[in-house]
Formats: structure tokens, sequence, C-alpha cells
């Protein structure tokens, strides 16, 4: 599974006990999960038929809450703040965190999809490793050629009667195909668009593109870049 992806490994299996590949995969979809305590990989196995089990319903941008935050820095496009507020100081502060919530949710999607596609951003900050990236790469998944597909990345604050969450989701044009959560302190809910395509680093810092699907300035579309300190 962390060699070749989830799809090549049920046809194999597929074809191995004289099924369909369709029918295998409906009968993996049916079974219980797996217990994710037992490894990395049995985790990333978990994850991925979670994503193949899921809702196709894409994310929507929703950044009102994050103009907001970000509005100490730009006041023309924002409601402005005086001072950093107290939410952007958490996210750069939890940056590593979040940054690893990223890389699971990208190699959650690169089991599903069976290349490292979904992980090109990853290379940008070698140095922030994770425990399912390692797996994959011990496996031999992220040297397999890689197909030109397209990717979005989404990060989301959500919070439930018990727990505030961040979730990461990766997606094609159609669905989502990686999901990972963390419990996180409490934030307003709002759902970024991230631009890992445009990801740099700044000394111990990830800066993140969250560009705006409405708003630009001279014609560009406008940006409010998320900083995310992970040295």
């Amino acid at each position: 599974m962390v060699r070749v992806g989830l799809h090549e490994s049920l046809t194999v299996a597929a074809q191995a006990v004289g099924v369909h590949a369709a029918t295998a995969y409906r009968w993996l979809k049916a079974r219980d999960r797996f217990d994710s305590a037992k490894g990395v990989e049995w985790k990333l196995l978990s994850s991925a038929i979670d994503a193949a089990r899921g809702r196709r319903e894409l994310p929507k941008a929703d950044i009102d809450e994050w103009r907001r935050i970000q509005g100490w820095k730009y006041p023309q496009f924002s409601e402005g703040n005086f001072g950093e507020p107290k939410e952007s100081r958490l996210l750069r502060r939890e940056g590593s965190a979040l940054w690893r919530l990223l890389l699971e949710a990208g190699s959650i999607a690169s089991v599903v999809v069976g290349d490292a596609s979904p992980l090109e951003f990853a290379s940008r900050v070698p140095q922030i490793s994770e425990d399912c990236l390692n797996a994959l790469r011990d496996g031999g998944l992220l040297s397999r050629p890689r197909k030109a597909r397209a990717y979005t990345y989404w990060l989301s604050f959500d919070r439930t009667q018990w727990e505030a969450l961040a979730i990461a989701r990766v997606c094609t044009r159609t669905r989502v195909i990686g999901t990972a959560k963390i419990r996180f302190s409490w934030l307003p809910p709002m759902c970024l668009r991230l631009d890992l395509a445009r990801v740099w680093k700044l000394y111990d810092s990830v800066i993140v593109p969250v560009p705006s699907a409405t708003l630009t300035h001279h014609r560009t579309p406008l940006t409010f870049p998320l900083e995310l300190q992970v040295g």
C-alpha cells in the first residue's frame, strides 16, 4: 500500500482472489476501520479508506474572519486592528503542528492516488518531517512517477460541542482525497484555501499565501499570507 497506493493495491488483490476491482473496492469500503494503533502504515490505510468513503463535497472558502485577523497588516483591505490579534500570534506559534497536519493530509492523498504529486509542497521545508511521510518514502511511493494532477489544499478551524479542531484537506477537482485533523486552540470558524505551490521559507517560518476569491489590488488577486513558525 505504501509502495503503489490504494487503487493499485486493490486491483492486484482483486485479481488474486478472482473478483472485479470494483467489487474489492466495495468490500473494503464496507469493512470496519483498521486499527491505526498498529503502526503508521495501518494509520495511513485506515485514513485512505475513510477518504474513499467520505462525501464528495468540496470545501468552500470562508475568509472573513481571516481578513479581520490580518487587518492589522493590511488595514486598507480589511477592517483593521490596532496591534497584532492574539489569533494571529497563535497561528504563527503553532505553525509546526499545522504544517505537520498538512503533511499528514498530503500523505493520505498520496496513498489514495498512488504517487507523490499531492506532496510536492513538502520539499519546500524538508527539515520538517512527519511519520507518515517517512513511511511513504521508505515504502517507495514518493519515488514513483508523478502524474500531472491539480490539487487544492484547505485549512479550516471548527469546533464541536466538546472540542476545537484544525482540519487539513487535499482535494481534486471533484472530491476530497485526504483529510487530517488535530485538537487545536479555539479560533473563530473559518476555511482557508492555501496556495501551497507558492509557499516560501523565511528564516524559521513558512509563508503560505491565502488567496481571496473576490478581492483584487491593481487587478492582481489579493492574498493574506499565513505565517507558520516551523523552526
